[in-house]
């Protein structure tokens, strides 16, 4: 009986001995880390930025926001963060653009919602042609009142510019990983 249990162990380990080596084999032993999106990957190396915004809308203006005060304030969070802000053409261009959204229902709440496209010069294989293109979009987004639109915009204004950044060292990172 013993004789025959041992056979059996013995047969059971020599015969699941193949399978486990193959799943051992085929299972990376670090985990697999995923490839940024082309989108984030082209933040990397930005180090430079010129900012301009696009015209605000009523209820921004009527709130005694201007484009400037957006600007100084995302300026302020990259200059902050070490990303020089200046006037040149050839560096990446951030153009920030401000939505307000109002229910019909309820005029005095405002959904705020605060776009930074970053524009860079690309290269179109398809057409062997460089062009200016919006290469990524971060944003910034709220639901407020209109008495504190100036003030909620600002802040998603400075949220919109961490969220660059954010993206700017992940693309940082996924390329120095990648050498």
């Amino acid at each position: 009986m013993n004789r025959y249990l041992n056979k059996i162990t013995l047969s059971c380990f020599f015969g699941t001995l193949p399978l486990l080596v193959a799943i051992a084999y085929t299972t990376p032993l670090l985990p697999h880390r995923e490839k940024l999106p082309d989108e984030a990957r082209c933040l990397a190396d930005i180090d430079e930025v010129s900012i301009e915004a696009a015209s605000l809308p009523f209820l921004m203006k009527d709130a005694k926001l201007t484009s400037d005060m957006i600007l100084k304030k995302v300026k302020e969070v990259l200059e902050t963060n070490g990303i020089a802000v200046s006037e040149e053409s050839g560096t990446p261009r951030l153009k920030l653009h401000a939505i307000t959204v109002t229910e019909p229902q309820d005029q005095t709440k405002v959904a705020v919602i605060v776009f930074i496209d970053v524009i860079q010069k690309v290269k179109v294989l398809r057409l062997d042609e460089d062009l200016t293109l919006p290469t990524a979009t971060v944003l910034g987004r709220t639901l407020t009142t209109r008495a504190q639109l100036g003030k909620a915009t600002l802040l998603q204004s400075e949220q919109a510019a961490h969220m660059f950044l954010t993206f700017l060292r992940q693309a940082n990172r996924d390329v120095m990983t990648d050498e």
